[in-house]
């Protein structure tokens, strides 16, 4: 079922819903995801908040921006350099940003349209999952050089657990412990040595810990990454070729400075990466030709608690 479903801040809100899942998202605002409630529990799954002044070239993604869930495209942090797209911004183009939607039944589908690219995601409930394809393409005369990533933004709780299947090292490009910002490094996963203490990465911590980092884990689609807790587990998979890695964004309480905030986020990407010319000094930039499109989807899985 599909419905026009009040305004978030100015902006008009579409919501999609079966008798498990409600999904919410604002065409208006970036397509942003301001909802993912499990309707058996009542649990929204994503961090919630108000819209901002957010649609300008020199807009900062800090702690008001971060709720609910955009989509970095072609950039996480900002780029300055990157001729196509432009990439300097922070997060990149797309968030807070307007797109065009289209919504019937289950099923809302999003577009950005740009002069160098055409982006879509289309979201589907069935049953307990939220699937969400993407499709890009590239209607110009040149290479399009981009970096995706995700950016569902988690309300998850002190205790429950984060299962990673086969994955046993993490680099890190930042992270804050013990009050002081650590060189970035690779560390092993789950039991990480930071600044000579010791860290359980699977245990979500509470908001006093004042810990913070961005991880990245090299994987190979099919993959999945999994929050289990008492309200049952929530487990996000991914396909396509053009994902190569998982973002782990991990914040209790020690990001940002003035105003911390208590959240996760698992980021499937492109490039284990968190700007356009890092990945492309990695060799780990994806690159689409004119007139061609590339294809990606995620899932993310409700399941209840026994």
């Amino acid at each position: 079922m599909t419905q026009a479903a009040g305004t978030h801040g100015p902006f008009d809100v579409v919501r999609i819903e079966n008798k498990v899942v409600r999904l919410a998202v604002v065409p208006d605002y970036g397509a942003k995801i301001i909802e993912l409630t499990d309707k058996r529990s009542g649990r929204n799954w994503l961090i919630t908040g108000t819209p901002t002044e957010a649609a300008g070239d020199d807009a900062v993604f800090g702690g008001p921006q971060a709720y609910g869930w955009d989509e970095c495209f072609p950039t996480v942090a900002p780029c300055p350099g990157a001729d196509r797209p432009p990439a300097t911004r922070d997060h990149g183009v797309l968030w807070g940003r307007p797109w065009c939607a289209k919504s019937e039944d289950d099923v809302v589908t999003t577009t950005f349209d740009h002069a160098d690219f055409i982006f879509s995601r289309r979201l589907v409930l069935d049953e307990d999952r939220v699937k969400a394809t993407y499709t890009l393409e590239n209607p110009g005369d040149r290479d399009l050089t981009y970096l995706w990533s995700a950016h569902p933004l988690l309300a998850l709780r002190p205790g429950e657990r984060i299962r990673l299947p086969g994955v046993d090292i993490a680099s890190a490009t930042y992270v804050k412990a013990c009050g002081k910002v650590a060189s970035p490094s690779a560390m092993d996963w789950p039991a990480a040595n930071i600044n000579g203490h010791s860290i359980d990465l699977s245990r979500v911590h509470a908001m006093e810990s004042g810990f913070a980092a961005k991880l990245y884990c090299d994987t190979a689609p099919p993959s999945d990454v999994t929050v289990e807790g008492a309200d049952g587990r929530l487990m996000l998979t991914w396909q396509g070729d053009v994902i190569g890695a998982l973002g782990i964004w991990l914040d209790y309480g020690g990001w940002p400075d003035d105003r911390p905030v208590h959240q996760v986020a698992f980021e499937p990407t492109t490039a284990p990466a968190d700007d356009l010319l890092s990945a492309q000094a990695l060799g780990r930039h994806t690159v689409l030709s004119p007139g061609d499109r590339h294809a990606w989807r995620l899932v993310f899985a409700l399941e209840a608690a026994a």
